[in-house]
C-alpha cells in the first residue's frame, strides 16, 4: 500500500472519489468472486479457444502455432480486462454493465492477437471460422460467469450476508458523525454491531459490556470485520493499551482522526463508504491470500498423510510396545484467535506423565521421556499426527508453533505483544523453529526470541515463505540440539 501524504487542514471526509493507492474496504465475498471471475477468464481462454478448434477441424490435436496463439491470449484477455475495470467490484451487482465490458474486451483481445499475427505475417495459418468460435465461446463463459456470480451476489445481498461489520471505539459526537456516514447508502451495507468507550475495563466508568475488554469478548464470540478508533489529539499511556490490546484481534484496527486541526506525516489510509482511516492492524491471511493459505494446508498434508502412513503405524506399534498407554498424545492449547484446540502427537512420555495437565516442560534427560519417546522427539517424528489437525483447519503447516495452556498464560502476561502471534493459525514448524528457536524455553528471552520471529513470519507471509520455510525443515529442521 502507498504512502498517502494528507495536509494539515485536510477534512475528515472529501467526497466520494478515493485514491487508488488507498485500501477500499470490501467485503471478502466481493474480493472472492472478483477473483473468481479472473481466473474463469485466464483459464477460459485457451480451453474455449481449444473448444472452437474442435468446432472447427473435428480434433482436439491442436497445432503447434494454435496452441501458442492460445496461450498469447491468456496474457491479452487478463490485461485486457482489467485496464477496462472489469473486475471491479463495483460491477458485480450490475450484470448490464458488465456485459458491454466483457464483449468489448473479448472483441478487444481478438483484435490485439490478430494485429500481432498480421505483423508476424501468419494471418493466413489462423482460419477465420476459427477465430470467430473462439470469439463467440470466450465472450459466452464470461458472460455466463457474470451472469452467475451477479445472480449469487444479489441472492446473498438480500439474504443481508454481504454487510461489513464494524465496531467503533469512541465516545460521542465523534461515534454517532462515524455511523452515519459509514452507513450512508453505498456500494456496500453496513452494519454497527456497537460503540465502545475508549477504555479497559477496570476504570469501572462505563458498564463493563461497553469497554475495550467488553468488546474483545465479543469479537471473540462473533465475526467483526474492522474495529474503527478515534484518534484523539491527545493521547496517553490508556490510549496505547487500547491499541495493544485490540491488535491480539484477527481483525483490521484503524484509526480514524479528525484531521481538521491534527498535523499528520504519511500515512497508510483505508477507505470505508466516505470515511478515512488509518490502518494500525491488519487481519492475516484475508481473501485469497486465505484461500491460497488453505489450500496449500490440504493439498500438502493430505499428501504427507498418505506418504507417512506406514511410518505412523510403525511408530504407534512401537510405543505400544515400549510402554503401557495410548499411542496418541492429546494436549489442548490456545489456536487462532486465542480458541482452544486439541493438538495431537505420537505419546513420547510415560502415560502418568502425559495426563497431569501441570507437568512442567520437558528437559534434557527428562526421566519421564520414554525410549521410543526419545528418538521421536529428537527427530521430531512425534509431530507427524498433527497433519490431522492442519486438514482439520485448526493448524496450518507453517505457522508460530501451538503452546499448553499454562506456558501460554504464563508469557502472556511477562511479553509484549505475545498474543498477537495467536491472529493466525498455529502451524507444525515455523520461522522461529527454523531458526533455531525451539524446545525448551528456559527463560522469557528465549521465548522473546521466538515471539519475534513469529511475528515477523506473520507481517511477510507469502507462498514463497511457506514453501521456503518447508525446505529448510525437511533438511535441518526435523533434527536440533534443541529437540529432547
Amino acid at each position: 500500500m502507498a504512502q498517502l501524504s494528507l495536509s494539515r487542514r485536510a477534512p475528515l471526509v472529501t467526497g466520494r472519489r478515493t485514491s487508488d493507492s488507498s485500501r477500499v474496504i470490501r467485503h471478502q465475498l466481493l474480493a472472492l468472486l472478483t477473483g473468481a471471475l479472473r481466473a474463469t477468464d485466464i483459464i477460459g481462454a485457451p480451453l474455449c479457444g481449444l473448444f472452437a478448434y474442435y468446432l472447427r477441424y473435428e480434433s482436439f490435436a491442436i497445432e503447434f502455432n494454435h496452441g501458442i496463439l492460445l496461450l498469447l491470449g491468456m496474457v491479452v484477455i487478463a490485461n485486457v480486462m482489467a485496464l477496462g475495470g472489469v473486475y471491479d467490484p463495483g460491477y458485480l451487482g450490475t450484470f448490464r454493465a458488465q456485459l458491454i465490458k466483457v464483449v468489448a474486451g473479448w472483441a478487444a483481445t481478438i483484435c490485439i492477437l490478430l494485429v500481432l499475427a498480421f505483423f508476424d505475417k501468419i494471418t493466413d495459418q489462423y482460419s477465420r471460422l476459427w477465430i470467430a468460435y473462439w470469439f463467440v465461446a470466450g465472450a459466452s463463459l464470461s458472460v455466463a460467469a457474470r451472469l452467475a456470480a451477479a445472480a449469487y451476489f444479489e441472492q446473498r445481498r438480500r439474504a443481508g450476508n454481504l454487510s461489513i461489520k464494524v465496531a467503533i471505539v469512541g465516545r460521542d459526537p465523534f461515534a454517532q458523525h462515524v455511523m452515519r456516514q459509514i452507513t450512508w447508502p453505498g456500494d456496500i451495507d453496513v452494519k454497527v454491531v456497537g460503540v465502545f468507550a475508549p477504555e479497559l475495563e477496570d476504570s469501572g466508568a462505563v458498564a463493563s459490556d461497553a469497554t475495550v475488554d467488553g468488546l474483545m469478548r465479543l469479537a471473540r464470540r462473533t465475526h467483526i470485520d474492522e474495529i474503527i478508533i478515534h484518534l484523539p489529539e491527545q493521547r496517553d499511556a490508556d490510549f496505547a493499551k487500547v491499541l495493544w490490546k485490540l491488535s491480539e484481534l484477527p481483525v483490521n484496527v484503524n484509526l480514524c482522526p479528525d484531521l481538521s486541526d491534527l498535523p499528520i506525516s504519511p500515512r497508510k489510509l483505508t477507505v470505508l463508504q466516505q470515511t478515512f482511516m488509518i490502518n494500525v492492524a491488519e487481519r492475516p491471511f484475508s481473501g485469497w491470500s486465505a484461500v491460497a493459505k488453505r489450500v496449500e494446508d490440504i493439498v500438502l498434508s493430505g499428501l504427507l498423510l498418505l506418504l507417512f502412513a506406514p511410518l505412523m503405524l510403525i511408530i504407534a506399534l512401537l510405543i505400544k510396545l515400549d510402554s503401557p498407554g495410548p499411542a496418541l498424545f492429546r494436549q489442548r492449547r490456545w489456536g487462532f484467535n486465542n480458541n482452544l484446540i486439541t493438538v495431537y502427537k505420537f505419546r513420547t512420555m510415560t502415560a502418568e506423565a502425559s495426563n497431569d495437565p501441570t507437568a512442567p516442560q520437558a528437559r534434557r534427560n527428562d526421566p519421564r521421556i520414554t525410549r521410543v519417546g526419545k528418538f521421536l522427539r529428537r527427530t521430531s517424528l512425534d509431530e507427524l499426527p498433527q497433519l490431522l489437525n492442519v486438514l482439520k483447519g485448526e493448524m496450518s503447516l507453517v505457522g508460530p508453533r501451538p503452546h499448553p495452556v499454562t506456558l501460554n498464560e504464563r508469557f502472556a502476561a511477562v511479553i509484549d505483544g505475545y498474543l498477537r502471534r495467536h491472529r493466525v493459525k498455529p502451524g507444525i514448524t515455523g520461522w522461529a523453529q527454523v531458526n533455531g528457536w525451539r524446545g525448551e524455553t528456559a527463560s522469557d528471552e528465549a521465548m522473546h526470541q521466538r515471539v519475534k520471529y513469529d511475528l515477523e513470519y506473520i507481517e511477510n507471509w507469502s507462498l514463497a515463505f511457506d514453501f521456503w520455510i518447508l525446505l529448510r525443515t525437511t533438511f535441518s529442521g526435523f533434527v536440533h540440539r534443541n529437540a529432547f
